[in-house]
């Protein structure tokens, strides 16, 4: 094991270039800034049978009764369930992709009957 030379480290102690980003979206990493970045790192938190349901996805953003959802559309009720049953992971993973902004995540199908969502809490994904 090599002993750590403190030379190899940058100076930290002039933080005068440093400026603050105006806007919390410009904290975040540059890939999860744009709605494409968040879907991106959205599919990568997952193993490649979940990814390929999720890229058969439509997906998108609303705002209902003061809610922001995430919409989830899975192509049919087969692909709604799979999901289903992955939704704690989802949940997590809209909470720190998109920062908690969403308040929900909402997967949803389409039936005979009209569009068929199952929402789940993406603020508190643990309850």
């Amino acid at each position: 094991m090599c002993p750590i030379d403190p030379d190899d480290f940058d100076d930290f102690d002039d933080f005068e270039e440093y400026e603050k980003p105006e806007k919390e979206e410009d904290m975040a990493p540059r890939d999860i800034q744009t709605a494409g970045g968040r879907l991106r790192k959205f599919h990568k938190q997952f193993d490649s049978s979940v990814r390929a349901k999720l890229q058969d996805c439509l997906y998108r953003e609303i705002e209902e009764n003061g809610k922001l959802i995430l919409q989830i559309l899975c192509p049919n009720e087969a692909v709604f369930k799979r999901l289903a049953r992955k939704h704690q992971k989802i949940r997590t993973s809209v909470k720190w992709i998109w920062l908690e902004k969403m308040d929900e995540v909402a997967l949803c199908v389409e039936t005979k009957d009209g569009l068929h969502c199952q929402n789940y809490d993406a603020k508190h994904p643990y309850w």
